[in-house]
Protein backbone atom coordinates (compact mmCIF):
# COMPACT_ATOMS: atom_id res chain seq x y z
CA UNK A 1 0.00 0.00 0.00
CA UNK A 2 0.97 3.72 -0.78
CA UNK A 3 0.21 6.30 2.76
CA UNK A 4 0.01 9.48 1.52
CA UNK A 5 -0.29 12.79 3.12
CA UNK A 6 -1.06 16.48 2.41
CA UNK A 7 -0.54 18.92 5.15
CA UNK A 8 0.13 22.50 3.07
CA UNK A 9 -3.72 23.99 4.02
CA UNK A 10 -5.89 23.87 7.47
CA UNK A 11 -6.98 20.75 5.79
CA UNK A 12 -5.15 17.66 6.82
CA UNK A 13 -5.10 15.21 4.33
CA UNK A 14 -4.98 11.06 4.63
CA UNK A 15 -5.17 8.60 1.88
CA UNK A 16 -4.22 4.73 1.40
CA UNK A 17 -4.22 3.54 -1.97
CA UNK A 18 -3.23 0.06 -3.15
CA UNK A 19 0.24 -0.66 -5.15
CA UNK A 20 -1.40 1.05 -8.32
CA UNK A 21 -2.12 4.26 -6.69
CA UNK A 22 -5.99 3.58 -6.77
CA UNK A 23 -7.40 5.40 -3.30
CA UNK A 24 -8.78 2.68 -0.78
CA UNK A 25 -9.43 5.08 1.93
CA UNK A 26 -9.34 8.75 2.53
CA UNK A 27 -9.61 10.82 5.53
CA UNK A 28 -9.41 15.09 6.53
CA UNK A 29 -9.96 17.35 8.79
CA UNK A 30 -9.94 20.57 9.38
CA UNK A 31 -7.10 21.55 12.29
CA UNK A 32 -5.19 24.43 14.19
CA UNK A 33 -2.65 22.12 14.35
CA UNK A 34 -1.90 19.24 12.29
CA UNK A 35 0.51 17.90 15.05
CA UNK A 36 -3.26 16.64 17.19
CA UNK A 37 -4.41 14.63 14.44
CA UNK A 38 -2.05 13.40 11.41
CA UNK A 39 -1.00 10.24 13.22
CA UNK A 40 -4.34 9.64 14.41
CA UNK A 41 -5.79 9.86 11.01
CA UNK A 42 -3.38 7.52 9.90
CA UNK A 43 -4.58 5.02 12.61
CA UNK A 44 -8.08 5.31 11.87
CA UNK A 45 -7.76 4.65 7.95
CA UNK A 46 -5.18 1.28 8.90
CA UNK A 47 -7.43 0.47 11.22
CA UNK A 48 -10.40 0.30 8.81
CA UNK A 49 -8.59 -1.61 6.29
CA UNK A 50 -7.47 -4.15 9.45
CA UNK A 51 -4.14 -3.20 7.86
CA UNK A 52 -0.68 -1.90 9.56
CA UNK A 53 2.31 0.09 8.96
CA UNK A 54 4.36 -3.33 8.00
CA UNK A 55 1.52 -3.31 4.90
CA UNK A 56 2.99 0.12 4.05
CA UNK A 57 5.67 0.17 0.56
CA UNK A 58 5.40 3.66 0.09
CA UNK A 59 5.18 6.95 1.45
CA UNK A 60 3.82 9.98 -0.06
CA UNK A 61 3.90 13.54 0.97
CA UNK A 62 2.59 16.70 -0.06
CA UNK A 63 5.83 19.17 -0.40
CA UNK A 64 3.99 22.49 -0.38
CA UNK A 65 4.08 25.32 -1.41
CA UNK A 66 1.48 25.64 1.59
CA UNK A 67 1.58 26.52 5.71
CA UNK A 68 5.28 26.52 6.45
CA UNK A 69 4.18 24.76 9.82
CA UNK A 70 1.87 22.86 8.55
CA UNK A 71 4.88 21.42 5.87
CA UNK A 72 7.34 20.88 8.27
CA UNK A 73 4.63 18.81 10.58
CA UNK A 74 4.02 16.39 7.85
CA UNK A 75 6.80 16.27 6.55
CA UNK A 76 8.62 15.41 9.64
CA UNK A 77 5.75 12.69 9.99
CA UNK A 78 6.03 11.28 6.57
CA UNK A 79 10.29 11.36 7.52
CA UNK A 80 9.78 9.40 10.33
CA UNK A 81 7.29 6.79 9.29
CA UNK A 82 9.90 6.19 6.20
CA UNK A 83 12.92 5.75 8.73
CA UNK A 84 10.62 3.39 10.61
CA UNK A 85 9.75 1.04 8.06
CA UNK A 86 12.27 1.56 5.51
CA UNK A 87 9.31 2.12 2.77
CA UNK A 88 10.38 5.12 -0.04
CA UNK A 89 9.69 8.43 0.21
CA UNK A 90 8.44 10.20 -2.28
CA UNK A 91 7.77 14.41 -1.90
CA UNK A 92 4.58 15.60 -4.46
CA UNK A 93 3.95 19.16 -5.06
CA UNK A 94 0.56 20.01 -3.45
CA UNK A 95 -0.25 22.67 -6.18
CA UNK A 96 0.32 19.37 -8.70
CA UNK A 97 -1.76 17.10 -6.64
CA UNK A 98 -4.71 20.01 -6.79
CA UNK A 99 -4.01 19.70 -10.44
CA UNK A 100 -4.90 15.91 -10.86
CA UNK A 101 -7.77 16.39 -8.47
CA UNK A 102 -9.18 18.63 -11.16
CA UNK A 103 -7.90 16.65 -14.06
CA UNK A 104 -10.10 13.89 -12.55
CA UNK A 105 -13.37 15.84 -11.40
CA UNK A 106 -13.16 16.35 -15.89
CA UNK A 107 -11.57 19.36 -16.38
CA UNK A 108 -10.38 20.32 -19.95
CA UNK A 109 -6.59 18.88 -20.75
CA UNK A 110 -6.17 21.63 -22.74
CA UNK A 111 -7.00 24.76 -20.67
CA UNK A 112 -4.74 26.53 -18.49
CA UNK A 113 -5.18 24.87 -15.41
CA UNK A 114 -4.40 27.71 -12.24
CA UNK A 115 -4.54 26.03 -8.70
CA UNK A 116 -4.91 28.71 -5.97
CA UNK A 117 -3.77 28.40 -2.55
CA UNK A 118 -4.06 30.71 0.19
CA UNK A 119 -0.56 31.35 1.01
CA UNK A 120 -1.11 33.61 4.52
CA UNK A 121 0.32 37.34 5.09
CA UNK A 122 -1.95 38.20 2.05
CA UNK A 123 -0.68 36.34 -0.20
CA UNK A 124 -1.32 33.17 -2.86
CA UNK A 125 0.61 30.38 -3.93
CA UNK A 126 -0.17 29.94 -7.95
CA UNK A 127 0.70 26.95 -10.20
CA UNK A 128 0.16 26.42 -14.34
CA UNK A 129 -0.33 23.47 -15.89
CA UNK A 130 -1.48 21.94 -19.07
CA UNK A 131 -3.26 18.86 -18.27
CA UNK A 132 -0.32 17.37 -15.97
CA UNK A 133 2.71 19.41 -17.35
CA UNK A 134 3.42 22.63 -15.69
CA UNK A 135 3.91 25.24 -18.15
CA UNK A 136 5.30 28.15 -16.03
CA UNK A 137 6.80 28.00 -12.64
CA UNK A 138 4.80 28.05 -9.19
CA UNK A 139 4.73 31.27 -7.69
CA UNK A 140 3.74 33.98 -5.16
CA UNK A 141 1.65 36.79 -5.54
CA UNK A 142 -0.56 39.35 -4.09
CA UNK A 143 -3.74 38.81 -4.39
CA UNK A 144 -4.21 42.07 -6.63
CA UNK A 145 -1.77 40.61 -8.77
CA UNK A 146 -3.19 37.17 -9.50
CA UNK A 147 -5.06 38.62 -13.01
CA UNK A 148 -2.45 40.34 -13.93
CA UNK A 149 0.44 36.85 -13.23
CA UNK A 150 -2.28 34.48 -14.84
CA UNK A 151 -2.92 36.97 -18.03
CA UNK A 152 0.59 36.49 -18.51
CA UNK A 153 0.91 32.55 -18.73
CA UNK A 154 -2.49 32.48 -20.43
CA UNK A 155 -1.90 34.78 -23.44
CA UNK A 156 1.44 32.68 -24.10
CA UNK A 157 -0.39 29.65 -24.12
CA UNK A 158 -3.54 30.76 -25.49
CA UNK A 159 -6.14 28.61 -23.36
CA UNK A 160 -9.24 28.47 -21.38
CA UNK A 161 -8.33 29.45 -18.04
CA UNK A 162 -9.60 26.90 -15.35
CA UNK A 163 -9.38 28.63 -11.78
CA UNK A 164 -9.30 26.83 -8.55
CA UNK A 165 -9.08 26.47 -5.03
CA UNK A 166 -8.58 27.71 -1.38
CA UNK A 167 -7.11 31.06 -2.45
CA UNK A 168 -9.42 31.75 -5.30
CA UNK A 169 -12.21 31.57 -2.80
CA UNK A 170 -10.59 33.82 -0.06
CA UNK A 171 -9.33 36.29 -2.71
CA UNK A 172 -12.56 35.82 -4.51
CA UNK A 173 -13.17 39.87 -5.83
CA UNK A 174 -9.36 39.79 -7.35
CA UNK A 175 -9.11 35.87 -8.00
CA UNK A 176 -12.11 36.60 -10.51
CA UNK A 177 -10.60 39.04 -12.80
CA UNK A 178 -8.92 36.06 -14.34
CA UNK A 179 -11.40 34.27 -14.43
CA UNK A 180 -14.92 32.27 -13.36
CA UNK A 181 -13.53 30.16 -10.13
CA UNK A 182 -14.44 26.86 -9.86
CA UNK A 183 -15.79 25.91 -6.71
CA UNK A 184 -17.03 22.67 -7.84
CA UNK A 185 -12.97 21.74 -7.93
CA UNK A 186 -11.24 20.20 -4.46
CA UNK A 187 -9.95 23.49 -2.75
CA UNK A 188 -7.24 22.16 -0.88
CA UNK A 189 -4.66 19.18 -1.85
CA UNK A 190 -6.57 15.77 -1.66
CA UNK A 191 -3.76 13.17 -0.66
CA UNK A 192 -5.70 10.37 -2.76
CA UNK A 193 -3.87 12.29 -5.64
CA UNK A 194 -0.38 12.64 -3.69
CA UNK A 195 -0.64 8.76 -3.51
CA UNK A 196 -1.29 8.72 -7.56
CA UNK A 197 1.07 10.95 -8.19
CA UNK A 198 3.99 9.17 -6.17
CA UNK A 199 2.34 6.09 -7.90
CA UNK A 200 3.50 7.48 -11.33
CA UNK A 201 6.81 8.24 -9.34
CA UNK A 202 7.63 4.39 -8.35
CA UNK A 203 7.78 2.94 -11.31
CA UNK A 204 11.22 4.95 -13.32
CA UNK A 205 12.40 5.98 -9.18
CA UNK A 206 11.82 2.49 -6.96
CA UNK A 207 14.53 4.47 -4.42
CA UNK A 208 12.05 7.90 -4.19
CA UNK A 209 13.88 10.92 -2.40
CA UNK A 210 16.21 11.26 0.14
CA UNK A 211 14.43 10.74 3.36
CA UNK A 212 17.31 12.78 5.35
CA UNK A 213 17.69 15.45 2.63
CA UNK A 214 14.27 16.30 1.80
CA UNK A 215 12.56 19.34 2.36
CA UNK A 216 9.42 21.17 1.93
CA UNK A 217 8.75 23.66 -1.12
CA UNK A 218 8.51 27.03 0.52
CA UNK A 219 8.71 29.20 -2.42
CA UNK A 220 9.11 32.31 0.00
CA UNK A 221 11.41 32.10 2.67
CA UNK A 222 10.04 30.91 5.86
CA UNK A 223 9.25 33.50 8.89
CA UNK A 224 11.72 31.59 11.04
CA UNK A 225 15.25 31.30 9.98
CA UNK A 226 17.49 29.41 12.22
CA UNK A 227 20.33 30.84 13.87
CA UNK A 228 23.24 30.35 11.85
CA UNK A 229 26.14 28.44 13.83
CA UNK A 230 28.94 30.81 15.32
CA UNK A 231 32.08 30.28 13.72
CA UNK A 232 35.13 28.92 16.10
Amino acid sequence: MILALDTATLTASVALADDRGHALVSGAAAVRTHSEQLLPLVDQLLAGLGASMRDVHAIACGAGPGSFTGLRIGLATAKGLAFATGAPLYLVSSLEALVHAALAAGVPRDALLVPCLDARKREVFLGFHRGNQPVAPEMVCAPERIASSIAQVAARELAPVVLFGEGAQRYRDHAAIAAPIRDDLPATPPATSIAALAHARRATDPAGDPVASAAPTYIRPPEITPPRPKSV
